[in-house]
């Protein structure tokens, strides 16, 4: 039988090969919450899950850290809409309208 230790060993070894990192976020739950809803990434009725939240916060860090299936990054629009982005931000170019 494996030990706690070597579990999860084994366990941060898989993430390391598939290029996955295990992180902790201190975040005020409500506002997180709040936002998670505004963002439509979490049901209001799953507010007091704490699994969806967090199935909820990763979809948002996936979002914020990856590129779209068509190879643009995550639009501003989106990102201010539920305040989370910098001003500086720029939309793709490739998806703004033709001058």
């Amino acid at each position: 039988m494996k030990t706690a230790v070597a579990e999860r060993v084994r366990q941060h070894r898989a993430r390391q090969r598939a290029g996955q990192v295990l992180i902790t976020v201190r975040a005020d739950e409500t506002s997180l919450v709040d936002k998670l809803i505004e963002a439509q990434l979490l049901e209001p009725t799953m507010a007091d899950d704490r699994a969806a939240i967090t199935s909820a916060t990763t979809r948002l860090i996936e979002i914020f850290a990856t590129e779209n299936q068509s190879g643009h990054r995550v639009h501003a629009d989106y990102l201010d809409r539920i305040s989370l982005a910098p001003h500086a931000t720029i939309p793709c170019e490739a998806c703004a309208p033709a001058p």
